[in-house]
């Protein structure tokens, strides 16, 4: 098997991830894209170079060529693989970029530290954070 075009990694415990994970794979006609769950056992963030708590905060793509893209670069480059490009290609102008980055990184470091969201069996999922700081939110 060819190395694919990019390495999404996510976190397997956090339902928001998982869903965009599915949505992506459901794209992935031609496997452009791997997925490694963070939340595995033997998962090591080493290999990109970072701390698991860095992982954790955003998302991080690696390329086929090795380069490490995070957040909202991550996101537009994988779009892009899949065919979807068109959904995010107004975040690449320039003059929302800053302001789409500077959101992306509250949404994403909100969610990851704070989220406990209750599944349709109603069992709890946890996205990896700290106790004291996570809250609750239903999926009614």
């Amino acid at each position: 098997m060819s190395t694919p075009a990019f390495t999404l990694y996510f976190d397997g415990n956090c339902p928001f991830c998982r869903a965009g994970v599915a949505r992506l794979a459901g794209w992935d006609k031609r496997q452009q894209l791997a997925f490694v769950d963070i939340a595995r056992p033997g998962f090591d963030a080493a290999q990109l170079g970072c701390k698991l708590a860095d992982v954790n905060r955003e998302l991080y793509v690696r390329t086929g060529d090795g380069r490490l893209l995070k957040g909202l670069a991550g996101i537009t480059a994988v779009y892009a693989a899949v065919g979807q490009g068109w959904r995010v290609a107004w975040m690449r102008w320039p003059l929302l970029r800053r302001v789409m980055n500077a959101l992306y990184l509250l949404f994403a470091r909100r969610f990851t530290s704070r989220s406990v969201l209750t599944s349709a069996s109603r069992s709890v999922i946890r996205c990896s954070a700290p106790r004291s700081r996570r809250w609750a939110y239903s999926m009614r």
